[in-house]
């Protein structure tokens, strides 16, 4: 359901997605919103089973397919600022996470990286 057109373009006709995201990542938002919808329905029960069998996971998951399509949006700057500091708090030493955690708070942040 991607309009087509760049974010600033949705902004500047004041489009109805515009105005439901607060002009801010109009596209990718609404792109999240119905992804994640679809990926809901009853009918992607055993996908999600697979994928994320425990409510932890599945959380995981969300916050994960959140960042990556959010790093599309390569015009936002606060974006930009915000996935700078998530790199650097994924990289730096602490001994109160688990190790499980912290590999996959480095790799959604290459992820990010990557895509941007």
């Amino acid at each position: 359901d991607h309009p087509g057109v760049p974010n600033a373009q949705l902004v500047k006709e004041n489009t109805r997605i515009a105005q439901i995201y607060n002009n801010r990542s109009v596209a990718e938002q609404n792109s999240l919103v119905l992804a994640w919808d679809l990926f809901m329905m009853d009918d992607y029960e055993e996908l999600r089973a697979c994928l994320c069998p425990t409510s932890k996971d599945l959380a995981r998951f969300r916050q994960l397919v959140v960042n990556c399509v959010m790093a599309t949006d390569i015009v936002d700057k606060e974006l930009k600022l915000l996935r700078n500091g998530r790199w650097d708090k994924a990289f730096q030493h602490r001994h109160e996470e688990s190790h499980h955690d912290a590999v996959n708070r480095r790799a959604t942040i290459v992820i990010e990286h990557l895509i941007q």
